[in-house]
């Protein structure tokens, strides 16, 4: 029976003894947590320093974890239960760490192995050192990806325990190692897709479309130039880049989609292929359409607007171009384009010669950057991305789905709740989009019948005087809602058509737009949703459209209010209404 007392009291000491050491282990872990999210984003910007110091951080944090861990007095309550859980979570979030911190030396290693751009040759700049890498990197982050799913499977428990003392830390680390498992898992796609590209078997072209924002259109805006870009033989060539005016009439002539055909001056081109929001289909017609113009054949398409070249011009630096007295910059580079393309005294011949010097010399110029300019071009790509300035498809199965759900795809996604995509396209040929602007407000609301009603309003400002370039705007607008909804009576009656999407499982709302120079225009539509969308809490996708920056766009759901960021196309609510 003494035995029993002293043994009861030798664990209550050591309890008490222990509960310092967990909170300093604690500590440990929530500091190790911290650096491995310093790694990830260092990783994903490519800085080798930042991320190894991060890492080594990370990794004196999780060995003094360690140490506490498995030393007096937490090793002598681990083995007991309930008091001994805590320790236990916190030895997993130790094994994790390393696991972590050694998939994140693999990334760092294998980001710091790449070199920062090809060489020039004769036959376009090559690619060769980057099909290398890109090789070699993809068994590295299959290496890395082990790691990660064994501190995966170290955390899964802990972190799902009732105990906020156990679960806390050990959730955080997961939160984290989660994150850069779908960093890997993106990565791991971009970089099969870069092997295949730079392979020297391949021979591809991909049609390269520069869309006008100022004159929007479903995916970013009117296509105005065009060019191909040519990888073979482990090279990459810009082949030619010109106004889209100077390619011959389609032959045969294809047949435009509802609510473009009207609008056209001449028959259906590449230039007005981008009709639908969902890119792959878009692109899919823009082959076609190059094809029956002259073009040939092509294996995929990019599309960028102009706020890529801005940005990439602020990379390179300023361009100074022959003719032009004035460099070109990115603060302003809109602007400047227009007044270059519409709006000087005397235009150029060709019309579009100032956009089509800038390109040739800015691509030659990504291929000659220095080191250290690298990261900020990773950067300019990925923000042109999660805004849909920069959108691809590929012809060959494997390399779109390389990309697939990533935000460069440009598909229209597949919610199981509820979905919103506003998509205007100008009719009129004018640039009136550079000062409209769209304030959006998007109410749902609960309804005894089980069906929430949705309220959409949106306000058309053209903020811009009349000038040749705005003469008005003349809008094209579709509401992408989902499968199944029901419009209002009056809504029926302000609407031109209604029904399913020919790009996706939606229903579409469609409606003609006015506004006049320094004029306002509102729409307003009421609908109810399908009884699909309310099962279990409310959730929405609201996609915004490339090209619409400025436009505000808020979501109230029930009692709450959401706002969506420009920066990312993507707006998700989950709430109960």
């Amino acid at each position: 029976m003494a035995g029993v007392v002293i043994g009861v009291l030798g664990l209550g000491l050591a309890g008490l003894l222990a509960a310092p050491r967990l909170r300093a282990t604690r500590h440990d872990v929530s500091v190790a947590r911290g650096a491995l999210e310093r790694a990830r984003l260092a990783v994903a910007g490519r800085d080798v320093a930042g991320a190894t110091a991060a890492l080594d951080q990370a990794d004196a944090a999780i060995a003094r974890a360690g140490r506490r861990a498995h030393g007096f007095p937490l090793n002598v309550v681990a083995p007991f239960p309930v008091v001994g859980s805590p320790v236990k979570a916190l030895s997993a979030g130790v094994r994790a760490g390393r696991e972590v911190v050694a998939a994140g030396r693999i990334l760092t290693g294998a980001v710091g192995s790449f070199p920062t751009s090809g060489r020039s040759g004769v036959e376009g700049h090559d690619l060769s050192g980057i099909h290398a890498v890109s090789v070699r990197s993809t068994d590295a982050l299959a290496n890395a990806g082990a790691h990660l799913m064994a501190a995966h499977r170290d955390l899964t428990g802990p972190a799902g325990a009732a105990l906020p003392q156990v679960s806390g830390p050990t959730r955080d680390l997961l939160v984290t190692v989660d994150g850069i498992r779908r960093q890997l898992s993106s990565a791991e796609g971009g970089l099969r897709l870069l092997s295949g590209l730079t392979d020297p078997a391949v021979d591809v072209r991909l049609l390269l479309l520069s869309q006008d924002s100022m004159e929007l259109r479903a995916t970013g805006g009117f296509i105005g130039s065009f060019g191909v870009v040519h990888l073979a033989r482990g090279t990459l060539t810009l082949e030619r880049y010109q106004d889209v005016g100077t390619l011959p009439a389609p032959l045969p002539a294809a047949e435009a989609p509802e609510g473009l055909a009207g609008a056209l001056p001449g028959p259906w081109d590449l230039s007005n292929s981008n009709w639908w929001p969902d890119f792959p289909t878009s692109a899919r017609a823009a082959m076609a359409l190059y094809a029956r113009q002259g073009g040939g054949n092509v294996d995929g398409v990019i599309a960028v607007t102009e706020a890529v070249m801005g940005r990439l011009v602020g990379v390179v630096g300023s361009v100074i171009l022959p003719g032009y007295a004035k460099p070109v910059v990115e603060a302003g580079f809109a602007r400047r384009a227009l007044y270059e393309v519409e709006l000087k005294p005397v235009l150029d011949t060709p019309r579009k010669k100032f956009l089509i010097e800038l390109a040739s010399e800015v691509f030659h110029r990504l291929f000659s950057l220095p080191p250290e300019k690298l990261p900020a071009v990773l950067e300019a790509f990925a923000q042109a991305a999660a805004t849909g300035d920069l959108q691809v498809y590929f012809s060959d199965p494997a390399w779109q789905a390389a990309i697939a759900g990533q935000p460069i795809e440009g598909a229209l996604p597949r919610p199981a709740g509820d979905f919103l995509a506003l998509v205007d396209s100008n009719l009129t040929g004018g640039k009136a989009n550079a000062d409209l602007v769209r304030t959006v407000n998007y109410t749902v609301q609960a309804t005894a019948d089980g069906r929430p009603r949705a309220t959409l309003d949106i306000e058309y400002s053209n903020n811009g005087a009349a000038s040749v370039t705005n003469p008005y705007y003349n809008g094209y607008l579709r509401v992408y809602v989902p499968n199944g909804s029901t419009l209002s009576e009056a809504s029926q009656a302000a609407a031109t058509s209604f029904g399913p999407a020919p790009d996706g499982s939606y229903d579409v709302i469609a409606a003609q737009v006015y506004v006049d120079p320094l004029g306002k225009q509102t729409v307003h539509f009421e609908y109810q949703l399908p009884k699909q969308v309310t099962a279990g809490a409310y959730q929405l996708t609201w996609l915004r459209q490339p090209g619409t920056p400025a436009d505000t766009l808020t979501a109230t759901v029930g009692t709450q209010t959401f706002h969506a960021d420009p920066a990312h196309r993507k707006l998700q609510i989950t709430a109960l209404l």
